[in-house]
């Protein structure tokens, strides 16, 4: 990341710190980058685009083998990556669920990635008559095929 006068946000670092993914505003819409970590900061980093549809709020999966973002359609995408101390290889995104509006148009991290398979806690608005509910989605993998999200 850089000084350039771009809006770049929501950095996050693989999980053995060699690398950061992070959003971007360079090509005129939020993409998902990864980039090469050193210290102290090259000059010609090792960076990859990720996203071309655009991409917010990226999250590593714990083992650091996939990252999480949300689409530029809002739904959630997982992307296998394959990373070495100086190559990143970004595998076959898979859109796995749309996520409430109040998530995927969200100015800040509203989920993360739990340990393990793909689970997630997600942090949604929720209208006045369901305030004291909370909702818990098992099984989503059957369910993402439906057209959007609703608990």
């Amino acid at each position: 990341m850089s000084n350039n006068g771009l809006l770049e946000r929501s950095a996050v670092f693989s999980p053995e710190g060699k690398w950061v993914v992070y959003e971007s505003d360079e090509t005129g819409q939020f993409e998902i980058y990864a980039q090469k970590f050193t210290v102290p900061p090259s000059n010609s980093p090792v960076r990859s685009q990720l996203t071309d549809q655009g991409g917010r709020f990226p999250r590593w999966r714990r083992d650091g083998r996939e990252l999480y973002f949300v689409a530029g359609d809002g739904r959630l995408v997982a992307l296998p990556v394959s990373t070495t101390d100086s190559t990143f290889v970004p595998g076959s995104p898979e859109p796995l669920f749309s996520l409430p509006l109040s998530v995927s148009g969200a100015s800040t991290f509203m989920y993360d990635a739990a340990a393990g398979r793909r689970r997630f806690v997600i942090i949604a608005a929720a209208d006045d008559a369901a305030r004291d509910r909370v909702n818990v989605l098992v099984n989503w993998p059957s369910q993402r095929r439906r057209a959007s999200f609703s608990p």
